[in-house]
């Protein structure tokens, strides 16, 4: 770097751009097809896309179980809901509280049928893996609105909604590029 430049980023000795160099082990697989989709700017082939979109079929299934056996607890077992993440809020105002419980529960129902039919073939529906992510982008202020707002939560309440923002941010970040490029791949 003699010639007074800033060195480019991309001519660092590291894993950019070099699948072999680059350290494995315990990363998830997903996040190692991000990295190395978006190394060194480089134009990728549509198989790279595609390689990503099939890593996120687990992650997807997870999510839509998760989703589910979320959606039927609001709805077909509110009292355990609000017993587990309510448990100062007894009997007070318990219809209303029932009604925007069913109505949340019918909402993360909608996320699971979102989340399964983008699992079945993300390749073939990256628009699906891409509406995954932006609803569960949609959930991140509406968990920090909830946890700053909500007088009653228990332990496991305030847990659940300190980790699930950080939790939605990052995989529906990943879902939302990972639709995009498989987009823009142009094969779909």
């Amino acid at each position: 770097m003699d010639d007074g430049k800033m060195p480019d980023w991309k001519d660092e000795p590291d894993f950019v751009g070099n699948t072999a160099a680059m350290p494995q082990g315990d990363l998830p697989r997903w996040l190692v097809e991000l990295v190395q989709l978006n190394s060194g700017g480089q134009q990728r082939e549509p198989e790279d896309v595609d390689r990503l979109l099939k890593s996120l079929k687990v992650p997807l299934v997870g999510l839509t179980l998760f989703d589910i056996g979320l959606g039927i607890c609001a709805l077909v077992f509110p009292k355990l809901y609000l017993k587990l993440m309510h448990p100062q809020a007894g009997e007070l105002h318990l219809s209303a509280t029932r009604s925007l419980l069913a109505r949340t529960g019918l909402q993360w129902l909608f996320f699971a049928a979102v989340q399964g039919w983008a699992a079945t073939d993300p390749v073939e529906r990256p628009g699906w893996v891409m509406a995954s992510g932006v609803l569960r982008l949609m959930d991140v202020p509406a968990d920090i609105g909830y946890l700053l707002t909500d007088d009653d939560l228990g332990w496991l309440g305030k847990a659940g909604l300190v980790v699930a923002p950080l939790f939605n941010l990052g995989v529906g970040a990943v879902l939302v590029y990972a639709g995009y490029r498989g987009l823009r791949s142009g094969s779909r």
